[in-house]
């Protein structure tokens, strides 16, 4: 019984981000489908140009003599993309590397790394994670070393339940110039004199009755 033919055929991943493509690439008439679907039909529309950049560059007339089937999964519709186009180029590479002529492929090579060398190599970024203390990755809270507390700080006060003068003069008393005046239970905005003979603003709670 004559051996089963050899079928030549490579096998290329692309990558973006999370998202992963995996060409499977052989001798054929030129059909190349995406999830088993033609890459003419690729969604989004809007990015399906980036999908054919290889295509494009190189001629449709070097993909027609291989048929290339694309599985990707993971990450978004744009990474998805990238992962595609990338697998079809390293795809196409490795074939003519292999089974054709070191010459072709080098030529193939050249032409993709001239217009976009992420075509043909894994691009390493990744979105750096937010930490605490400010809105993003870097991004850092404003911070004043002489603002009054927040107004709407009421949390840190009832936290705190402060029974102490606010002025810097210790427990509340009778001659306490914060206690003279005010009611009970209230949140109030006031210059006072302080030990130093300087005037301060703060907001304090009131928690003593007169």
């Amino acid at each position: 019984m004559a051996a089963a033919a050899v079928v030549e055929s490579v096998q290329c991943f692309g990558r973006k981000k999370t998202a992963v493509s995996v060409a499977h690439c052989k001798r054929g008439r030129g059909l190349i489908k995406v999830n088993g679907v033609p890459i003419e039909l690729v969604k989004p529309e809007i990015l399906r140009l980036k999908a054919f950049e290889p295509i494009l560059l190189l001629g449709r007339q070097r993909f027609t003599g291989v048929d290339l089937r694309i599985r990707v999964r993971g990450g978004g519709k744009t990474s998805q993309i990238y992962a595609i186009r990338q697998s079809i180029a390293k795809a196409l590479v490795a074939f003519h590397q292999k089974y054709v002529d070191e010459q072709s492929k080098k030529e193939i090579k050249d032409i993709l790394v001239r217009y976009d060398r992420t075509l043909l190599v894994a691009d390493p970024r990744r979105c750096e994670p937010k930490k605490f203390g400010g809105r993003g990755a870097r991004a850092r809270f404003q911070k004043s070393y002489h603002s009054p507390m927040p107004i709407n700080d009421l949390a840190y006060l009832a936290k705190t339940g402060r029974k102490s003068c606010a002025c810097g003069q210790g427990s509340w008393s009778l001659n306490c110039p914060v206690r003279k005046g005010y009611n009970s239970g209230r949140l109030v905005k006031k210059a006072i004199e302080c030990k130093t003979g300087t005037y301060k603003v703060v907001f304090i709670e009131i928690l003593m009755q007169d």
